[in-house]
C-alpha cells in the first residue's frame, strides 16, 4: 500500500499559488505490532507518514492532499 501511493498519490506544490507540481518520494515509518486491542496475539505493521518530502530542489514541502483525497472518495464510495 505504501509503495502504491508512493507511486500514484504523493505530490509536492511549488511556485505561484501552488501551480508547480512534482512526484516526491514518501516518507513513512512502519514498526511490527503482536498484540489486539484485547492483547491477544495479532501480529500487524503500524505505519506513520509524514506530511512533508524533499523535492528536487533540496527544499521540503508539504503534500498536496487533493490527489490522496480523490482516492479515499472512491474507496469510501
Amino acid at each position: 500500500a505504501l509503495g502504491w501511493m508512493g507511486e500514484n498519490v504523493w505530490i509536492a506544490r511549488s511556485g505561484a499559488g501552488g501551480a508547480v507540481k512534482e512526484k516526491v518520494p514518501l516518507i513513512a515509518a512502519v514498526w511490527p505490532h503482536g498484540s489486539s486491542r484485547e492483547n491477544d496475539p495479532q501480529l500487524h505493521s503500524h505505519a506513520t507518514i509524514l506530511n512533508v518530502a524533499r523535492c528536487a530542489d533540496g527544499v521540503y514541502r508539504t503534500i498536496d492532499p487533493q490527489q490522496a483525497l480523490v482516492y479515499q472518495a472512491a474507496i469510501a464510495g
